[in-house]
């Protein structure tokens, strides 16, 4: 992300939605924050994307539920990630859906393309599997 990007490199391209849940004084949220902060930063990417964030006062980890135009969804735990990982994960998918659409309109086969492919250091744990 350049310095003068008040979004941080988070475009919102090929997103519908995106919910954030964290506790506010949670340490743990600190990412999660940031996060928000460079998704309201980005609007101007993608106006027609919802962004929801709910303020928790339990002690669950925080979340990010991301729903992309294509109806992929993909919902993680963030309390061991930082802003830079979460925003990533986000670009891997969204890099992947234009390569498919690329491919596509070459008229090649990416039928077989799986998305969680693109997710860069996807463990059950980020997922909220034990």
């Amino acid at each position: 992300a350049r310095r003068d990007d008040p979004a941080g490199g988070m475009p919102l391209r090929q997103l519908t939605r995106v919910r954030i849940q964290f506790a506010a004084s949670d340490q743990r949220s600190a990412a999660v924050r940031e996060f928000l902060k460079r998704c309201q930063a980005a609007r101007e990417s993608n106006p027609e994307c919802v962004l929801e964030h709910r303020v928790r006062s339990d002690d669950a980890p925080p979340v990010v539920a991301v729903e992309y135009v294509n109806g992929f969804k993909d919902q993680f735990n963030c309390h061991k990630m930082n802003v830079e990982q979460i925003a990533q994960r986000i670009r891997d998918v969204a890099n992947g859906m234009e390569t498919t659409e690329l491919l596509k309109q070459a008229g090649l086969d990416s039928a077989a393309l799986d998305l969680k492919g693109f997710v860069r250091g996807k463990t059950d744990e980020a997922d909220g599997k034990q």
